[in-house]
Protein backbone atom coordinates (compact mmCIF):
# COMPACT_ATOMS: atom_id res chain seq x y z
CA UNK A 1 0.00 0.00 0.00
CA UNK A 2 1.61 3.36 -0.83
CA UNK A 3 1.08 5.55 2.17
CA UNK A 4 0.96 9.31 1.50
CA UNK A 5 1.23 12.32 4.11
CA UNK A 6 -2.54 12.32 2.69
CA UNK A 7 -3.50 9.45 3.62
CA UNK A 8 -1.72 9.98 6.83
CA UNK A 9 -3.24 13.23 7.84
CA UNK A 10 -6.90 11.60 6.62
CA UNK A 11 -6.16 8.50 8.90
CA UNK A 12 -5.26 11.39 11.90
CA UNK A 13 -8.31 12.71 11.22
CA UNK A 14 -10.67 9.77 11.56
CA UNK A 15 -9.00 8.93 14.85
CA UNK A 16 -10.01 12.10 16.18
CA UNK A 17 -13.21 12.57 15.08
CA UNK A 18 -13.44 8.59 16.67
CA UNK A 19 -11.85 9.84 19.88
CA UNK A 20 -14.13 12.47 19.79
CA UNK A 21 -17.46 10.67 19.65
CA UNK A 22 -16.57 8.20 22.05
CA UNK A 23 -15.79 11.17 24.54
CA UNK A 24 -19.50 12.61 24.46
CA UNK A 25 -21.03 8.90 24.17
CA UNK A 26 -19.24 6.45 26.44
CA UNK A 27 -17.92 8.83 29.40
CA UNK A 28 -20.64 9.30 32.07
CA UNK A 29 -22.30 12.84 33.10
CA UNK A 30 -20.01 14.18 35.50
CA UNK A 31 -16.92 11.91 35.11
CA UNK A 32 -15.69 13.94 32.04
CA UNK A 33 -11.77 13.05 31.47
CA UNK A 34 -11.05 17.29 31.94
CA UNK A 35 -13.29 17.55 35.24
CA UNK A 36 -11.47 14.48 36.55
CA UNK A 37 -8.13 16.36 35.92
CA UNK A 38 -9.25 19.34 37.19
CA UNK A 39 -10.21 18.08 40.39
CA UNK A 40 -6.61 15.92 40.68
CA UNK A 41 -4.84 19.32 40.26
CA UNK A 42 -7.03 20.99 42.69
CA UNK A 43 -6.13 18.19 45.52
CA UNK A 44 -2.59 18.36 44.61
CA UNK A 45 -1.83 21.67 44.82
CA UNK A 46 -4.05 21.86 48.37
CA UNK A 47 -1.65 18.80 49.53
CA UNK A 48 1.16 21.01 48.06
CA UNK A 49 0.38 24.14 50.23
CA UNK A 50 0.21 22.17 53.28
CA UNK A 51 3.14 20.60 52.73
CA UNK A 52 4.99 24.03 52.34
CA UNK A 53 3.26 25.46 55.27
CA UNK A 54 4.52 22.13 57.49
CA UNK A 55 8.21 22.48 56.54
CA UNK A 56 10.76 23.40 58.84
CA UNK A 57 13.04 24.44 56.05
CA UNK A 58 14.40 28.47 56.72
CA UNK A 59 13.10 31.24 54.85
CA UNK A 60 15.02 34.61 54.79
CA UNK A 61 13.81 38.06 54.34
CA UNK A 62 13.53 38.22 50.76
CA UNK A 63 11.31 34.71 50.76
CA UNK A 64 13.78 32.52 49.51
CA UNK A 65 14.75 29.39 50.62
CA UNK A 66 18.07 29.32 52.45
CA UNK A 67 18.57 25.64 51.99
CA UNK A 68 18.88 26.50 48.38
CA UNK A 69 22.17 27.45 48.81
CA UNK A 70 22.32 30.56 46.39
CA UNK A 71 24.18 33.15 48.67
CA UNK A 72 25.39 35.84 45.96
CA UNK A 73 28.08 38.79 46.42
CA UNK A 74 25.56 40.81 46.15
CA UNK A 75 24.16 39.21 49.75
CA UNK A 76 27.55 39.83 51.87
CA UNK A 77 29.12 43.03 50.16
CA UNK A 78 29.29 46.19 52.67
CA UNK A 79 27.04 48.61 51.06
CA UNK A 80 29.77 51.11 49.87
CA UNK A 81 31.23 48.86 47.33
CA UNK A 82 27.75 48.36 46.15
CA UNK A 83 25.72 50.32 43.48
CA UNK A 84 26.96 52.57 40.51
CA UNK A 85 29.80 54.84 41.33
CA UNK A 86 30.68 53.05 44.95
CA UNK A 87 34.35 52.87 45.30
CA UNK A 88 36.26 49.55 44.71
CA UNK A 89 38.84 47.51 47.59
CA UNK A 90 42.16 47.79 46.62
CA UNK A 91 42.14 43.81 46.79
CA UNK A 92 39.43 41.20 47.29
CA UNK A 93 39.23 37.26 47.06
CA UNK A 94 35.85 35.02 47.71
CA UNK A 95 35.94 31.67 49.03
CA UNK A 96 31.84 29.73 48.03
CA UNK A 97 31.98 27.29 50.48
CA UNK A 98 30.44 24.33 49.95
CA UNK A 99 29.22 21.26 52.60
CA UNK A 100 31.38 18.23 53.20
CA UNK A 101 30.01 14.88 53.12
CA UNK A 102 26.77 14.27 54.93
CA UNK A 103 26.30 18.13 55.69
CA UNK A 104 24.02 20.55 54.22
CA UNK A 105 26.21 24.35 55.11
CA UNK A 106 27.08 26.46 52.12
CA UNK A 107 27.81 30.19 51.78
CA UNK A 108 29.97 32.86 50.38
CA UNK A 109 33.23 34.58 52.23
CA UNK A 110 35.09 37.37 50.77
CA UNK A 111 38.46 38.91 51.97
CA UNK A 112 39.01 42.80 51.62
CA UNK A 113 41.39 44.74 51.26
CA UNK A 114 39.96 47.94 51.55
CA UNK A 115 42.64 50.10 50.98
CA UNK A 116 46.51 49.94 49.68
CA UNK A 117 47.50 52.06 53.01
CA UNK A 118 46.06 49.77 55.09
CA UNK A 119 47.12 46.54 56.85
CA UNK A 120 43.51 45.58 57.53
CA UNK A 121 41.74 42.62 55.58
CA UNK A 122 37.98 43.12 56.03
CA UNK A 123 36.22 39.77 56.31
CA UNK A 124 31.99 39.33 55.43
CA UNK A 125 29.98 36.10 54.54
CA UNK A 126 26.72 34.63 55.26
CA UNK A 127 26.53 30.77 56.11
CA UNK A 128 23.50 28.97 55.37
CA UNK A 129 22.27 25.87 57.02
CA UNK A 130 23.84 25.79 59.72
CA UNK A 131 23.61 24.40 62.78
CA UNK A 132 22.51 26.98 65.65
CA UNK A 133 25.68 27.84 68.08
CA UNK A 134 29.49 28.72 67.45
CA UNK A 135 31.37 27.27 64.64
CA UNK A 136 35.28 27.52 64.54
CA UNK A 137 36.26 29.19 61.14
CA UNK A 138 40.40 28.71 60.15
CA UNK A 139 42.17 28.91 57.06
CA UNK A 140 43.97 25.58 56.32
CA UNK A 141 47.40 25.27 54.96
CA UNK A 142 46.35 23.43 51.83
CA UNK A 143 44.11 24.71 48.49
CA UNK A 144 42.43 21.27 48.33
CA UNK A 145 38.59 20.15 50.01
CA UNK A 146 38.67 16.77 48.67
CA UNK A 147 37.86 13.79 50.72
CA UNK A 148 34.57 13.12 53.05
CA UNK A 149 35.85 15.48 55.68
CA UNK A 150 38.44 17.99 53.61
CA UNK A 151 41.96 15.81 55.21
CA UNK A 152 43.46 17.02 51.78
CA UNK A 153 42.81 20.74 53.35
CA UNK A 154 45.97 20.47 56.05
CA UNK A 155 46.54 21.94 59.01
CA UNK A 156 46.31 25.79 60.16
CA UNK A 157 47.76 28.09 57.68
CA UNK A 158 51.03 28.77 59.77
CA UNK A 159 53.81 30.73 57.64
CA UNK A 160 55.11 32.21 60.33
CA UNK A 161 55.90 28.67 62.09
CA UNK A 162 54.46 30.26 65.40
CA UNK A 163 52.76 26.15 66.00
CA UNK A 164 50.46 27.89 68.50
CA UNK A 165 46.60 28.16 68.01
CA UNK A 166 44.49 30.88 69.53
CA UNK A 167 41.94 33.49 68.67
CA UNK A 168 42.20 35.85 65.81
CA UNK A 169 43.00 38.71 68.24
CA UNK A 170 45.55 36.48 70.15
CA UNK A 171 49.23 38.17 69.58
CA UNK A 172 50.36 34.09 69.28
CA UNK A 173 48.21 32.25 66.48
CA UNK A 174 48.27 30.28 63.67
CA UNK A 175 47.44 32.89 60.48
CA UNK A 176 44.65 30.92 59.38
CA UNK A 177 42.88 31.05 62.99
CA UNK A 178 40.02 33.41 62.52
CA UNK A 179 38.04 32.35 65.56
CA UNK A 180 34.45 31.82 65.90
CA UNK A 181 31.18 32.88 63.83
CA UNK A 182 27.71 31.98 65.01
CA UNK A 183 24.73 31.01 63.84
CA UNK A 184 20.82 32.02 64.84
CA UNK A 185 17.87 29.72 65.36
CA UNK A 186 17.55 30.16 61.38
CA UNK A 187 20.62 28.33 60.60
CA UNK A 188 22.04 31.19 58.99
CA UNK A 189 25.54 32.92 60.02
CA UNK A 190 26.27 36.27 59.14
CA UNK A 191 29.49 37.57 60.31
CA UNK A 192 32.03 40.90 59.30
CA UNK A 193 35.18 41.71 61.34
CA UNK A 194 38.70 42.47 60.73
CA UNK A 195 42.13 41.30 60.87
CA UNK A 196 45.47 43.05 60.80
CA UNK A 197 47.23 39.79 59.91
CA UNK A 198 45.63 38.08 57.31
CA UNK A 199 46.89 39.13 53.63
CA UNK A 200 45.38 38.91 49.90
CA UNK A 201 48.25 38.64 48.37
CA UNK A 202 52.25 39.08 49.88
CA UNK A 203 54.13 36.84 52.01
CA UNK A 204 51.32 36.30 53.87
CA UNK A 205 48.79 35.58 51.48
CA UNK A 206 45.97 33.02 51.87
CA UNK A 207 44.65 33.17 48.26
CA UNK A 208 44.88 29.61 47.03
CA UNK A 209 44.35 28.32 50.41
CA UNK A 210 41.23 26.24 52.01
CA UNK A 211 38.71 28.12 54.00
CA UNK A 212 37.28 25.62 56.57
CA UNK A 213 34.20 26.02 58.57
CA UNK A 214 33.86 23.11 61.34
CA UNK A 215 30.73 21.73 63.52
CA UNK A 216 31.84 22.88 66.92
CA UNK A 217 33.20 25.99 68.76
CA UNK A 218 36.26 26.79 68.80
CA UNK A 219 37.69 26.64 72.09
CA UNK A 220 40.60 29.12 71.56
CA UNK A 221 43.28 27.25 73.08
CA UNK A 222 43.18 23.25 73.01
CA UNK A 223 45.97 22.70 70.62
CA UNK A 224 47.08 22.16 67.74
CA UNK A 225 43.44 23.08 66.28
CA UNK A 226 40.77 24.48 69.42
CA UNK A 227 38.90 21.40 69.35
CA UNK A 228 36.33 22.31 66.88
CA UNK A 229 34.86 19.48 65.14
CA UNK A 230 34.89 18.22 61.83
CA UNK A 231 34.51 19.96 59.10
CA UNK A 232 31.23 20.77 57.55
CA UNK A 233 32.26 23.20 54.54
CA UNK A 234 35.10 23.65 52.77
CA UNK A 235 36.30 26.26 49.78
CA UNK A 236 39.37 27.44 48.37
CA UNK A 237 40.18 31.17 48.78
CA UNK A 238 40.46 33.06 45.14
CA UNK A 239 41.34 36.30 44.54
CA UNK A 240 39.37 38.15 41.88
CA UNK A 241 40.44 39.31 38.61
CA UNK A 242 43.99 39.89 38.11
CA UNK A 243 44.88 39.05 41.58
CA UNK A 244 44.95 35.00 41.19
CA UNK A 245 48.61 35.06 41.67
CA UNK A 246 49.54 35.99 45.24
CA UNK A 247 52.90 38.81 45.10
Amino acid sequence: MNTTPRHIALAIGVAVLALGGCRESDVSPGNNSDVVLDERNIEANQELGQALSDTDAPVDAQGLDDASGQVTEEDIMPSEFKGDGARQPDRIAFVTLQPTAGNTVSGLVAFIHEDAASETVRVVGKLIGIAEGEHGMHVHENGNCTGPAASTAGAHYDPDGSMVHGDRTAAARHLGDLGNIVAGADQIATFDFTDERIKVVGPNSIAQKALIVHASGDDLSTQPSGNSGDPIACGIITPQENNLVPE
